[in-house]
């Protein structure tokens, strides 16, 4: 009989000889399965390009070219994990010891000492459009916390978020959860600039924070907001900037007004401006309704969740205003078209709502 022996005999050996080998040769084949291409990992998470291509912000397509790239910015890479509900990494590996790299780019932008912030997680009963509040979210200057409200476990059609599936617990993370981070503009999106110039916000000001405090984290695909605070400034005012809504559907019931001449009532709003508001207890969607408005034209409302806070701010010594904070042109989308902001003004003379002349 020939005194070859078999490769399996040889491994088989060297583990009686060195059991700590076999560890070692385990640890690297588990090491190896779990090096999944891009595509394989979508997969493994469960994800559809397209479900991905909503998330970043791109097209199916865009997210297939993504995919087969051999050169990425990390910035991208980490969007793309973020879409898929987990979070990046990026660690230098040595013969006898690792290092995790902490780099700018790597690390989530609210880190950049920015002060704590609260917000208000909201969701919308598609039956009733009544609005819930079901989560708190904040962030404490190191770190996020979320947990949900004693509304969201009372509301019978409520259903935990995938993310947090326990109504009773609290979570913590050093980013911002991929549940919110994935409703702020991304750094993959090739229009990501154009959205921060719509938000007036800087590359540097563009932390995840402050992001999500000016759009809401409003996405089309669901019927969640996450509403920031009111800014408390130290002489006792309060302010609160938001997307001003129905921005698209101003001049409807209006004779003689159309979108393109709302669009340019828009565009020509300027910083600072003032803009009238009234409302409209004959709105048939909600009869909180504040119409804002310019010389008697509308330009859009005050978001439904903002009402019930704005008619309890009222009083016979508060006034409250709204800016054009940013006013946008046809380049940029409807929802985006107009940032405001809120100033509440305690031991102001004014307590009443703005009155706009008559519309037509």
């Amino acid at each position: 009989m020939s005194g070859r022996r078999t490769f399996s005999d040889l491994r088989e050996d060297l583990y009686a000889r060195d059991p700590e080998s076999r560890r070692i040769v385990a640890a690297k084949v588990a090491a190896l399965d779990e090096e999944l291409g891009l595509s394989e990992l979508r997969s493994r998470m469960q994800r559809t390009q397209t479900e991905l291509a909503d998330l970043i912000g791109t097209s199916q397509s865009g997210v297939s070219r993504l995919e087969r790239q051999r050169d990425l910015l990390v910035s991208t890479l980490r969007d793309y994990v973020v879409a898929t509900g987990g979070r990046l990494r990026l660690v230098a590996e040595y013969p006898d010891r690792a290092f995790d790299i902490d780099l700018p780019v790597l690390a989530d932008q609210a880190s950049r000492d920015q002060p704590p912030r609260g917000f208000h997680v909201v969701w919308q009963d598609g039956h009733t459009r009544q609005f819930v509040k079901v989560g708190r979210l904040e962030f404490t200057g190191e770190m996020f916390r979320f947990s949900y409200t004693a509304d969201a476990e009372l509301h019978a059609g409520f259903e935990p978020f995938p993310d947090f599936p326990d109504l009773r617990a609290e979570y913590t993370s050093d980013e911002l959860f991929p549940l919110f981070a994935s409703r702020v503009a991304s750094s993959a999106r090739s229009d990501y600039e154009d959205q921060l110039d719509a938000l007036g916000l800087s590359p540097d000001e563009a932390t995840s924070v402050e992001l999500l405090a000016r759009s809401w984290g409003q996405s089309p695909h669901d019927r969640l907001q996450v509403v920031p605070d009111p800014h408390r400034h130290p002489d006792g005012t309060e302010s609160l900037r938001f997307l001003a809504s129905g921005v698209s559907h101003a001049h409807e019931d209006v004779p003689g007004d159309t979108p393109d001449a709302v669009t340019e009532r828009v565009a020509s709003l300027r910083a600072g401006q003032e803009l009238d508001w009234v409302d409209e207890p004959d709105n048939a969607f909600n009869t909180q309704a504040i119409r804002l408005a310019v010389d008697g034209r509308r330009v859009g409302w005050v978001p439904d969740y903002l009402l019930d806070y704005v008619h309890k701010s009222r009083g016979p010594d508060v006034d409250l205003r709204v800016v054009v904070e940013r006013a946008n042109g046809a380049d940029r989308p409807w929802h985006l078209r107009l940032l405001c902001r809120l100033d509440v003004l305690p031991g102001r003379s004014s307590g009443a709502v703005r009155a706009a002349a008559p519309e037509g």
